[in-house]
């Protein structure tokens, strides 16, 4: 039964990637209350046009571009091609705005601890 659970466990969360979702770990809490720290959210990539005020987003930012973050779009300059983003927690928007280039996809699905678990399941 215990095989069988540590199974489900593994197969589950991979099931939305088979489905062409990415998934990325949670690894702050920036955007706490609405998505926790060790949470797994799953991003559909879409186009940059679609995205709303509101809608959670998944982009490479930090200052090199590479870390990948995940934050609120506060602001879609359609005409600039970029975004503007701010994490719930944080009091101040982001200090860059995003290029259209670095979006990865809109944040669909969010499961608290999955992470965690997944970390210790791994480990």
């Amino acid at each position: 039964m215990l095989l069988l659970l540590v199974l489900l466990a593994g197969v589950l969360p991979l099931l939305p990637v088979l489905l062409g979702y990415k998934a990325y770990a949670i690894v702050s809490g920036s955007m706490e209350p609405a998505i926790l720290e060790g949470s797994v959210v799953y991003a559909r990539c879409v186009e940059p046009e679609s995205i709303r005020v509101g809608d959670i987003i998944v982009f490479y930012g930090g200052r090199n571009g590479e870390a990948v973050t995940t934050h609120r779009v506060v602001e879609n300059r359609v005409s600039e091609r970029e975004f503007i983003t701010k994490g719930d927690a944080n009091a101040d928007n982001d200090m860059l705005p995003r290029p259209y280039e670095s979006l990865i996809g809109r944040v669909e699905l969010s499961v608290p601890f999955l992470g965690r678990l997944l970390s210790m399941l791994s480990g």
